[in-house]
């Protein structure tokens, strides 16, 4: 979403870019530290409400896609949620392992290992159904959250102008590593959704993608830096 807040990001994705083939989706997820009673989203949204209403959520960046999660969430359930942006993931992590702060949105990746530890709960996965890898953790769908279920995705992309044999040279060799049990196992391990999709598959789902962001950053009221 760099383009969409961002006035000058120095690429144009439409035009700079082709798309090779996609190789997994992944999605967000809201995740309260291991120091917070909270044992579900609801039980989350109810302390935070009983605590006047006000509460502070890590992401890992800002102006990223979680803090326009943040944003959202907030406003549907009648919280004053505030973004705590950090420098990366990590160090987001560190502070909710450490119970510096209650909650955070970030990649089911990013959290999936300390939530089997234990070290903290993720809460709510983002999209219309629960992931593979957290099959007993809700989706914001089933929640009341709907209207994402346009999911982060992992992708190939080559400089534009690459002669096509080679594009599809590179697809077809992605296609076949995806298909081997090990890659596909590791990859489903570390909350990724794996399956792969041509270029043309892959641009159309970078358009519906940019354009659904493109909404909500702009209902959001944010203005491109």
């Amino acid at each position: 979403i760099l383009p969409l807040v961002v006035k000058n990001p120095g690429f144009d994705p439409t035009h700079d870019f082709v798309a090779v083939g996609g190789l997994a989706t992944f999605v967000n997820a809201f995740a309260v530290s291991g120091g917070t009673p909270a044992k579900s989203f609801k039980d989350y949204v109810a302390a935070v409400h009983a605590a006047g209403g006000k509460g502070n959520v890590g992401v890992p960046a800002p102006a990223s896609v979680p803090e326009f999660l943040v944003k959202v969430i907030g406003e549907k359930n009648k919280l004053d949620l505030v973004s705590v942006p950090y420098r990366g993931s990590a160090p987001m992590l560190a502070d909710m392992l450490g119970n510096q702060i209650g909650a955070g949105v970030a990649s089911v990746p990013d959290f999936i290992e300390n939530h089997r530890a234990g070290k903290l709960r993720v809460v709510a996965v983002l999209g219309d159904k629960r992931q593979a890898a957290l099959p007993d953790v809700p989706s914001f769908a089933e929640l009341g959250l709907a209207g994402f279920e346009d999911v982060p995705y992992y992708g190939i992309f080559a400089v534009a102008g690459t002669p096509k044999a080679s594009l599809d040279q590179f697809s077809a060799a992605l296609s076949k590593v995806l298909a081997l049990p090990e890659v596909h196992d590791r990859l489903t391990s570390m909350g990724l959704s794996v399956g792969y999709s041509t270029g043309a598959q892959l641009a159309a789902r970078e358009r519906s993608y940019a354009q659904t962001w493109a909404r909500i950053i702009k209902s959001s009221g944010f203005q491109p830096q």
